[in-house]
């Protein structure tokens, strides 16, 4: 029976994570003299096919512990291994070479969103994938769009990096942003979110904390062999009746590997939810909407008020790396992505009434252009001045059009922005010792900033000029920075962390045509520095206990979007101020993390975090006059002028209180809540960007092919009062009390069909329950029903 068992099936095993049950990719099977090598694919099976009964069997991963086994051992284990996670025993975090996982000692708060994390949420777009993480609400003026808040802190107050390369760039503004999207979330290996300041590492705008993706890499084998992998996707979503596919395709020898990923998604109206137990029967409910047929607009009756007319929209997303690794020490990795849309309307506006009637008849994002080019020179080895190393050269070009036209008015205006950026990294570490570390690296970057627009009449097709958004003679900025990180290990519970950056700033902008906007000055220049650090402490103990205090600062450096911008939102128009100064943030910070390990498996897990962050010199957009005027007539009405301005003291403080228990091997529970407070306290008001109370819960069954999961997620009221002055918390959006609170449950599941071949069924908010994002322009989806077929070989 033994040799029938070894020769008929016992050679095919599955390999899993001991917590999750997820099936682990990428683990390597060998014998001894590594003579046999056998690689598992996305199910996390391999055949061992010619392995001696025997022989020791090594199965091998660079984030679980080592096993060693022989196929007697197998067939006890019922051909299943089971893989302790290094994590559990552990804590394994991302260290400042920005992309490689190395244990050290980070005091930051981090958590990761993993592959399978994401593939199992199933979302649309990678905005959708940050709200499943328990510290990350998200914001949307429309369907195509999504902007994190971390802490109370959001758009340019929040460092968005795609593997090593900074996408903040010289436009990214104060209010929403909604460029993440712009990510693939279909080839991203995992996400990283740093909570709390990260400017010792990343520099400028990492304020509230890094939001960092890192898509995947193809990784030389060990053999002169070509290997071949492929990944498709096919999803429905009832919701916006989404359809999307991807593919992606993966080569890889001894020295060489390539990876080819396309994925293209297409979005009809979104549904919201048609339940308002939140008791404001018309909230969110979309009465009327524009049609404009043969250049003649008509105000339209919508037959179902719970879809978002004129929501949909399509993107394709396209990735390129090649890898060259002519030995152990060295790689080369050129890393290609190509994102564009269709026109995405901003529906927010299209639902904007002024004086009873709708505003707009036209209000739409040109395509949503970014394309990234990059090359990174890997280094490791023992040397003298460093022991791993990171250099990364890299070019984005991002393409931002706004068009916009009132009803009927025949005016379209069109306002172009034309981005392009140039950067350079370094990043490196070396081990003085087993107890001594230190990370230490630069960085160049280069914004050039070109802005135009002009006015066209749909009948006539004639063209005339129009303000621009930004400056009209272009505008540049250009940062040099440099920091040192040091890290102690002064006994084997106490670690100690202290770092410090330099960063220089140099801005210009220069304004030619002062028609619409009359300016006191024709050119604004900034030339500042900031010096930041940081100060650790973490205790750890075999019991499962880490406590880790901070003590850090950080800082925004302005940019275009904050001192050259002109627009108009609601009644008030933003105008350029010459005036602005680099904020800055101190914060301190307390977290606790507790785990009960048994039989090296995780039972339960308890973490809280308590911070507390002062601003000073905090941009905020306050009431502003201009020539001694505080009204302007702007786009044919005349509006209330604003300006971003340097507040003297704002504070943000809060805490998160989350953790998980395994029941049993298959059965967890996990759960986090997240508080948010924030003031302006120079001018006694509530700070802007703070949400409300908000968490979610979840109980899971996972066996290695089958994973259920049922989870709600919730928001608390946010009250009118705590809303800030202006309209950047949009009170327009909200009811006359503020956003009602809101809670949806959701069902995840999914099923491993064959080896190759993954079905997942996916119920959001079941009970199709209407609910509005706190400062959203856009409601929520309602009852959503999502069909997926995974497949790979």
């Amino acid at each position: 029976m033994l040799l029938f068992a070894l020769t008929n099936y016992a050679q095919k095993v599955t390999i899993v994570d001991l917590q999750t049950n997820y099936p682990i990719e990428n683990v390597n099977v060998y014998n001894k003299d590594k003579s046999k090598v056998e690689v598992t694919g996305k199910n996390g099976t391999v055949t061992l096919k010619g392995f001696n009964f025997s022989e020791l069997i090594y199965v091998s991963h660079s984030s679980y512990q080592t096993e060693k086994l022989t196929l007697a051992d197998l067939i006890d284990k019922d051909f299943t291994i089971k893989m302790v996670n290094e994590k559990i025993l552990k804590e394994v975090i991302i260290n400042p070479l920005r992309e490689d996982v190395l244990e050290s000692i980070q005091t930051n708060r981090i958590e990761q969103i993993t592959e399978q994390e994401t593939q199992f949420s199933n979302p649309a777009t990678t905005a959708d994938m940050l709200q499943q993480n328990a510290g990350v609400l998200v914001q949307k003026s429309q369907a195509g769009g999504g902007s994190p808040v971390i802490r109370g802190f959001e758009a340019n107050k929040i460092l968005l990096v795609l593997d090593g390369v900074r996408l903040n760039n010289a436009i990214y503004r104060g209010g929403h942003l909604q460029n993440a999207i712009t990510v693939d979330n279909n080839i991203l290996k995992n996400t990283d979110v740093f909570y709390g300041p990260g400017s010792v590492v990343y520099g400028s705008d990492a304020l509230g904390g890094v939001i960092h993706f890192h898509t995947k890499t193809p990784n030389p084998t060990q053999d002169d062999s070509l290997q071949i992998k492929a990944n498709a996707l096919v999803r429905y979503a009832s919701a916006s009746n989404e359809k999307t596919g991807h593919a992606d395709v993966e080569f890889v020898n001894k020295k060489w590997g390539s990876l080819t990923s396309f994925t293209y998604t297409d979005f009809d109206d979104l549904r919201m939810g048609k339940n308002r137990l939140h008791g404001y029967d018309d909230f969110g409910k979309i009465f009327n909407y524009v049609q404009t047929n043969n250049n003649v607009d008509s105000v339209l009756i919508n037959p179902d008020v719970n879809v978002h007319k004129r929501t949909g929209y399509n993107q394709i997303d396209v990735l390129q790396k090649v890898v060259f690794a002519p030995n152990k020490y060295v790689k080369l990795i050129g890393n290609f992505q190509y994102s564009t849309s269709s026109n995405i309307n901003r529906f927010d506006k299209l639902n904007e009434y002024r004086n009873g009637q709708l505003r707009f008849a036209e209000w739409y994002y040109g395509p949503q252009n970014r394309l990234l080019g990059s090359l990174k020179l890997a280094l490791k080895g023992k040397k003298e001045l460093f022991d791993f190393g990171n250099i990364i050269l890299a070019y984005q070009k991002i393409d931002e059009d706004r068009i916009s036209r009132r009803l009927y008015d025949s005016q379209r205006r069109t306002r172009e922005e034309d981005v392009s950026v140039y950067s350079i990294n370094a990043d490196f570490s070396k081990n003085l010792s087993s107890k001594h570390r230190f990370y230490y690296g630069a960085e160049f970057t280069y914004n050039d900033v070109q802005s135009s627009a002009y006015n066209q009449d749909i009948n006539t097709l004639s063209i005339s000029n129009e303000s621009t958004r930004y400056p009209d003679g272009g505008s540049s900025i250009s940062t040099m920075a440099v920091y040192l990180s040091y890290s102690r290990e002064i006994n084997k519970k106490l670690n100690f962390n202290i770092g410090g950056r330099y960063s220089h700033f140099t801005n210009k902008s220069s304004f030619i045509d002062t028609t619409f906007v009359s300016l006191p000055f024709d050119e604004i220049r900034f030339n500042t520095g900031s010096l930041i650090g940081s100060l650790g402490l973490t205790f750890k103990d075999e019991s499962g206990l880490s406590i880790e205090g901070i003590l850090s600062t950080g800082f925004r450096s302005p940019n275009v979007d904050d001192y050259g911008k002109v627009f108009e939102n609601d009644g008030f128009v933003v105008v350029p101020n010459k005036n602005l100064r680099p904020e800055n943030i101190f914060n301190g910070e307390l977290n606790l993390t507790k785990k009960w390990i048994k039989d090296e498996k995780q039972v339960v897990r308890i973490h809280a975090t308590a911070y507390y962050s002062m601003l000073t010199n905090a941009i905020i957009r306050r009431n502003f006059s201009l020539n001694g005027q505080d009204s302007l007539l702007y786009d044919g009405e005349t509006a209330r002028i604003q300006a971003n301005q340097n507040v003297s003291l704002a504070s943000v403080y809060g805490g998160v209180l989350g953790g998980a228990i395994n029941f049993t091997s298959y059965l967890r529970l996990r759960g986090s809540v997240t508080y948010t407070k924030g003031r302006d306290l120079t001018n006694n008001e509530p700070a802007s960007h703070i949400p409300p109370l908000f968490g979610t819960v979840g109980l899971g069954f996972a066996t290695p092919k089958f994973h259920v999961e049922l989870s709600n997620q919730f928001n608390g009221k946010k009250d009118i009062s705590e809303y800030a002055s202006g309209s950047v918390d949009k009170p327009s959006e909200a009811t006359v009390d503020g956003t009602p609170a809101w809670n949806i449950f959701t069902f995840r599941s999914s099923y491993q069909l064959t080896d190759n071949v993954k079905v997942q069924l996916n119920v959001e908010n079941i009970l199709d329950t209407h609910y509005k994002q706190f400062a959203s322009g856009i409601s929520g989806a309602g009852r959503n029903i999502i069909i997926s077929v995974r497949s790979n070989f």
